[in-house]
């Protein structure tokens, strides 16, 4: 899907401004996703350590032009604000990808000049690494998208401490539902859900969903107990 980097980078140029213009997003970091564009930043969890999250800013708004005008872009950027010095190897999505499900990643700081929620968690400004789209190897299973940071074609690559990813982006025709993201090194994992430490969990991240009419109401339901849940930490 790299050879679609080109295209993308374009049409992102245009969709996000058009879609976005200065606005910023005030409210609740696990919003509700009926209406679009919508912004969130998501905690995940680490499963064997206590208080050990990174954090995944996300956008979801209609595809940019050029794309059918029903169709969505996700956009995500992680944030390696863990409490370890672990670095970030990995980030996986789970839904259930069609032939249409186009992945990808685009090089510079383009979600972080738009995403602005009262109350997120940010590295220092600027602090991309790797910053290079082709330090990034992107993969498309039937059961979701996988982005692998690479050094030399090998997959050994990492985001460290206090630094992030350029955009991670997904298209797709399908509208988003609350779903599992996981973030991984060699030895420890950042995950979506109830973890191994006892009450410690992730925040859901924005996926399409398989069943639009059904889960879409499903995932108002998530985002609700998503933002009970922060509020109580």
């Amino acid at each position: 899907m790299q050879r679609l980097r080109g295209l993308v980078v374009a049409l992102m140029t245009v969709g996000l401004m058009v879609g976005l213009g200065a606005r910023s997003f005030a409210g609740p970091l696990l919003p509700p996703l009926p209406s679009f564009p919508v912004a969130g930043e998501s905690k995940l969890a680490e499963i064997t350590t206590p208080n050990d999250y990174i954090r995944i800013d996300w956008i979801v708004q209609p595809a940019p032009s050029g794309f059918p005008p029903d169709w969505f872009i996700y956009l995500y950027q992680i944030e390696n604000t863990t409490g370890t010095l672990e670095g970030i190897r990995s980030f996986n999505v789970s839904f259930s990808t069609s032939p249409l499900t186009i992945a990808g990643v685009l090089d510079g700081d383009n979600l972080d000049n738009i995403h602005n929620l009262a109350g997120e968690v940010e590295p220092i400004p600027g602090t991309i690494d790797p910053s290079d789209a082709d330090n990034y190897d992107v993969f498309i299973s039937p059961t979701g998208v996988s982005w692998n940071i690479i050094v030399g074609n090998i997959p050994i690559g990492n985001i460290p401490k206090g630094s992030q990813s350029i955009t991670l982006f997904i298209i797709d025709p399908r509208p988003p539902m609350y779903g599992v993201g996981v973030a991984q090194n060699s030895g420890k994992q950042w995950r979506t859900g109830q973890t191994l430490v006892q009450g410690q969990f992730g925040d859901p991240v924005p996926v399409p969903s398989p069943e639009p009419a059904t889960l879409v109401l499903l995932s108002l339901g998530l985002g609700i107990v998503g933002f009970l849940r922060r509020r109580t930490q």
